[in-house]
């Protein structure tokens, strides 16, 4: 019985973190699209990196960001609908991962209930504030300048071993 708790526990916190990781993926896609308006971008405050902290908030404002600059910039209704599939799918992704988090959540709580019979709540709620946090750093990491410029010096090491 513990197995399938515990099997369930991980399944919910990977169904929280891929799809957050996901929308995190097609929000720097809709980033390199905006970059297009380089110009008029410049003249639109950027939105905080901090409010990462509440997703749904933080695509909120980079949704009301790209309308400011697409109503100086766009030049055809297709750039138009380009952008707000970008966004449209990256607000998609995060419902999914906010219905991951919430059954990560009671999976949590049911593991911590039959590990640790006496403080279930206490426990649940620091593992999944834990793991609520990890998961936002896993996915910022995965998609990271960083990560991509060691992953290509990764590959072009490999690239001249094998020359």
């Amino acid at each position: 019985m513990i197995y399938g708790i515990m099997l369930g526990f991980i399944g919910d916190w990977l169904l929280y973190i891929f799809p957050l990781y996901q929308g995190w993926m097609e929000l720097y896609t809709y980033d390199r699209f905006i970059q297009r308006f380089e110009k008029t971008a410049k003249t639109v405050p950027k939105i905080s990196p901090m409010l990462w902290i509440i997703p749904f908030y933080k695509i909120h404002r980079e949704k009301q960001r790209a309308m400011l600059i697409l109503k100086q910039d766009v030049s055809s209704n297709q750039e138009l609908d380009e952008m707000l599939s970008f966004l449209d799918k990256s607000v998609a992704w995060f419902y999914v991962a906010l219905g991951g988090l919430l059954n990560a959540i009671y999976a949590t709580y049911e593991l911590t209930s039959n590990l640790l019979p006496n403080f279930p709540i206490i426990s649940a709620g620091i593992i999944s504030l834990l793991s609520f946090f990890l998961g936002i750093f896993h996915a910022r990491y995965r998609v990271s300048e960083y990560r991509k410029r060691r992953m290509i010096r990764k590959f072009e090491h490999k690239w001249q071993v094998y020359k």
